[in-house]
C-alpha cells in the first residue's frame, strides 16, 4: 500500500468517526427536545 493510500484511509476514518459523534450529539440533543416536548403535551392534556 503507497503512503498515499494509507494517508487517504487515515483521514477517511477520521472524518467518519467525527462525523459519527456528531451525529449521536445532535440524535441526543434532538431526543430531549422530543422528550421536553412531550411533557410539556402531558402537562397540557392534564390539566
Amino acid at each position: 500500500m503507497s503512503a498515499k493510500t494509507s494517508y487517504f484511509l487515515s483521514v477517511l476514518s477520521t472524518v467518519l468517526v467525527e462525523s459519527v459523534s456528531i451525529c449521536a450529539r445532535m440524535q441526543r440533543r434532538v431526543n430531549r427536545l422530543h422528550t421536553g416536548l412531550k411533557a410539556q403535551r402531558d402537562d397540557r392534556d392534564f390539566s
